[in-house]
């Protein structure tokens, strides 16, 4: 045992939890805060008691994490953060809010990857807010606008993409991001949007998206963009 390990009961066991977390005993380490946790109770200490609850969801966030289930650890992790707060722990608290929002970008990115957009514009928003609440401004605004991205790919209407990627590219700008890609694809569906109604400002949208697309190599995108240019230009002449 450590020479520095509380004698205390209730203390001692959340001392020994720390050391167990580490070596990743996640079960052991939530029976031993149980444990604790109900010492505190017999002696009525309410700040012992929210740090003991604090440490019982951030445990259960790891297990969770572990099994891959990114929502439900994101919302322990999210509980752990109330109760460390209200222990007085701000250490503690700030170190579980980076482990809720870690969980909820993984979690958005992996829907992402199955093509589950709305889900993933869901979770990106949830990690906006707290950067911001957290008086991170310019992240928040960096993952909102990485949220509209993902809402632009959950619709189909063009004009519905073409907003949510507008918002977008606003929001990159106001964070001092430069994103061709999303830029372009604005473009792209702006001119799907103008197709119909303006055929000539579609193709000037359809020029400006060849340029960032080119920007970055995407050689699909820009050979969908020059068929649509002549497509169009046959529809004019």
């Amino acid at each position: 045992m450590p020479i520095f390990e509380p004698s205390i009961a209730g203390e001692k066991e959340l001392s020994q939890v720390g050391y167990l977390i580490t070596d990743e005993k996640y079960e052991e380490a939530l029976i031993l805060s149980k444990i604790a946790l109900k010492i505190f109770q017999q002696r009525n200490d309410l700040k012992q008691i929210n740090f003991a609850t604090g440490r019982i969801y951030h445990i259960q966030g790891l297990m969770l994490n572990r099994e891959n289930k990114l929502k439900n650890s994101a919302n322990a992790f999210g509980q752990a953060v109330v109760n460390f707060q209200n222990s007085g722990d701000k250490f503690e608290a700030d170190i579980l809010q980076e482990k809720q929002i870690d969980s909820l970008l993984l979690h958005g990115k992996n829907n992402a990857d199955k093509k589950l957009f709305e889900v993933a514009a869901q979770s990106y928003e949830e990690a906006a807010i707290i950067y911001k609440n957290r008086g991170e401004p310019i992240k928040s605004l960096e993952i909102r606008a990485k949220a509209y991205v993902f809402r632009a790919a959950s619709v189909n209407n063009p004009s519905d993409r073409h907003d949510f990627l507008t918002k977008a590219v606003y929001l990159f700008r106001d964070c001092g991001i430069e994103n061709p890609r999303i830029q372009g694809h604005l473009e792209y569906y702006s001119a799907l949007a103008n197709r119909s109604s303006n055929p000539t400002k579609a193709i000037l949208h359809l020029e400006s998206a060849i340029l960032y697309y080119k920007k970055i190599g995407k050689k699909t995108m820009i050979k969908n963009c020059r068929k649509l240019i002549t497509e169009l230009s046959k529809e004019l002449f």
